[in-house]
């Protein structure tokens, strides 16, 4: 299924995210009876947050990355709704060890 115009393209999310949304519409689409449809999303939504709660260093940490570059500083951006690099990378920028 090819999907555009969504987050799944976005080059500024994580793979889980796009995987999970990926999921998520292909059962939308596809799934004809709505109950069915609604468990499954669910069970999908829900396997993702087990995931993100559950995570350790025996997980796949590049589920989680985020990988496109700023160009330009991070005050520079502004508001940044929506744009999770910026917001990645104020928190990154923000955390003390």
């Amino acid at each position: 299924m090819t999907i555009k115009g969504l987050e799944s393209v976005r080059h500024d999310t994580c793979a889980l995210a796009k995987q999970t949304l990926e999921s998520v519409i292909s059962i939308l689409l596809t799934e004809r009876d709505r109950q069915t449809a609604i468990d499954k999303c669910t069970a999908c939504v829900a396997e993702c947050a087990a995931y993100i709660e559950n995570f350790s260093s025996e997980n796949d940490v590049s589920k989680l990355e985020i990988t496109k570059m700023l160009s330009k500083s991070v005050d520079a951006y502004g508001e940044a709704k929506g744009q999770y690099h910026v917001l990645a990378a104020r928190f990154s920028a923000n955390w003390v060890l």
